[in-house]
């Protein structure tokens, strides 16, 4: 399963790239005519580096597709820029996108309303540039992002609903669990389980990513042999033999931490 997300995200770093690239061709050879936008007459030389930017950091996620941080931020200072300069509608696609990606990525799974506010905030306020054009622009502008993020929101409930419909029908041995699990599809808060914060922040790690115990153990600065044992601990738990396993039973639970 990772190799092929790996993969959707390495297309799509390749594909994010060429039109990074064209464009910024495109702006150093025809030139930008902004007027209306903010950083008027700046925009010539802003934004062929802008897109500059953007091009070597799409370049540099082609052979890191799984890295968390460099598609939002091309993402997010194409959206502003493009929203500033006029293009509010295209700005708003790439924001959104932003955002789904996130969601399908679990960024959205801890603190969940507090982000979503902050995220909303923002966009609200690069959203009142626009007054430079006109207010109906801006009125229009936030009906459309309305619409976008209930769209996509739609689309990953969508997915995820079909995802934990599949995953119903894997058999889990929960006879042997050491807890009550609750029924699947509802809500396994972690907190009543006791769970030490390494033994919460294994399930982190093995939910959202594939690293290694050591790559593991180095980010939380403990020994290989503590993460193993940790994680030997949730296996008995859980009543799983390995982390595919837990992962798959997890998954199957709206996990609250």
């Amino acid at each position: 399963m990772q190799k092929f997300t790996n993969m959707g995200l390495r297309i799509l770093a390749i594909c994010g790239t060429i039109a990074l690239a064209i464009a910024t061709v495109l702006n150093i050879i025809i030139g930008t005519h902004f007027v209306g936008s903010l950083l008027y007459p700046y925009t010539e030389t802003i934004t062929p580096l802008l897109n500059g930017f953007c091009t070597v950091l799409g370049f540099i996620s082609i052979f890191r597709p799984n890295n968390k941080y460099i598609f939002p931020t091309i993402l997010v200072i194409e959206a502003v820029y493009n929203v500033i300069c006029g293009f509010e509608v295209l700005g708003i696609f790439l924001y959104s996108f932003c955002m789904l990606l996130l969601f399908s990525r679990g960024y959205f799974r801890t603190h969940t309303k507090i982000k979503l506010l902050c995220i909303s905030i923002l966009w609200l306020l690069v959203l009142t540039t626009l007054f430079s054009f006109c207010w109906n622009d801006f009125v229009f502008a936030v009906g459309v992002s309305l619409f976008a993020a209930a769209s996509y929101f739609a689309l990953y409930s969508i997915l995820y609903d079909q995802l934990n419909f599949l995953l119903s029908n894997v058999t889990m041995p929960s006879d042997k669990t050491g807890i009550a699990l609750p029924q699947k599809g509802s809500v396994l808060n972690l907190k009543i389980l006791n769970l030490t914060k390494r033994q919460t922040a294994c399930i982190h790690y093995t939910m959202n990513t594939d690293k290694s115990y050591k790559k593991i153990a180095d980010e939380l600065f403990i020994s290989e042999s503590a993460i193993k044992k940790d994680m030997q601990d949730l296996f008995h738990l859980f009543g799983v033999k390995n982390r595919e396993m837990l992962r798959l039973l997890l998954l199957q639970y709206k996990i609250e931490i």
